[in-house]
């Protein structure tokens, strides 16, 4: 309730007539009234990759792993969230026309490691480059999130990850072994040890899904923006926080916003790039940018 400063004394007198002790610390009015923030550009920061391939860099950090003979969803694996790699070997023959009816949501391929593509709701078939039995097939699928809007029992079933009858060149696969991948800041801490102990040269992100890390310092403490141009599709994490999700190409939003309480003066900057950008570096700015 707001009160004029002239009525103050007498409504204050009211109140401890009554006998109660409500008001001790009085509040402004217009203390929740907004006000311009500010942001600080940070400049450049250089990216050097953990590992040979994101894959590799990757099961450093899967858990909670499943055999089966069909794969299963995240829901089947209790791994509701993220991402989970489902690896297969090719033992009896090999092909080229990948098809995964159902995916949800995203897919990247890799056939011994070596990127392949990627997999969407709407594109549930990719070719590859021809694989021969005894290659080693790995698709890591990444939940996008559920739908809460609609009718029907469609939301009731959004079930996330690879469901039967995956086939190449129409022999359906078996014998899956999948893991979920643990963005816990005690495990994205370690992957940034991991950088640190391998002193790597920078080199550019391109067409090369991996984990990229870099180190920027701050003079002061302030909010910023992660700036996605040049890099590909990915997820943001500063000092081990997960900052959200970037994809530059289809936009609008160029940028991640950064809050203040998540800057130190040493800054650890770690992307999962999950399709290959065209930089080195990354850009901390001051403002948000979107794609016109």
């Amino acid at each position: 309730m707001r009160v004029h400063p002239d009525q103050w004394n007498d409504r204050l007198q009211r109140i401890r007539a009554l006998g109660l002790n409500a008001i001790q610390v009085y509040v402004p009015w217009n203390l929740h009234e907004m006000y311009q923030g500010k942001a600080f550009n940070y400049g450049q920061v250089t990216l050097k990759r953990i590992g040979s391939n994101l894959i590799s860099t990757l099961t450093q950090i899967q858990e909670a792993c499943v055999s089966s003979t069909d794969p299963l969803t995240f829901e089947q694996l209790d791994y509701p969230y993220g991402y989970v790699l489902y690896t297969t070997s090719l033992s009896s023959s090999g092909g080229k026309n990948l098809s995964t009816p159902n995916i949800r949501d995203y897919g990247y391929v890799y056939v011994n490691n070596v990127f392949q593509g990627m997999l969407l709701r709407n594109k549930t078939w990719i070719t590859i480059n021809a694989a021969q039995p005894g290659d080693i097939l790995r698709i890591l699928v990444e939940n996008q999130g559920r739908d809460n809007i609609g009718g029907g029992t469609y939301n009731h079933l959004d079930y996330k990850g690879l469901h039967n009858g995956v086939t190449l060149d129409g022999i359906n696969l078996h014998n899956w072994f999948q893991c979920g991948i643990n963005l816990t800041k005690a495990s994205i801490d370690s992957l940034s040890t991991t950088f640190f102990e391998e002193n790597r040269i920078p080199e550019k992100a391109a067409s090369t899904p991996g984990v990229y890390v870099g180190q920027f310092t701050a003079s002061q403490l302030e909010d910023t923006f992660f700036n996605s141009t040049g890099w590909g599709k990915g997820q943001l994490f500063i000092n081990g926080y997960n900052l959200g999700r970037y994809w530059a190409l289809p936009g609008p939003q160029m940028t991640l916003y950064v809050p203040k309480p998540y800057i130190q003066p040493t800054n650890t900057v770690l992307l999962i790039e999950l399709l290959g950008g065209q930089q080195t570096d990354v850009n901390f700015v001051d403002q948000a940018i979107w794609k016109s």
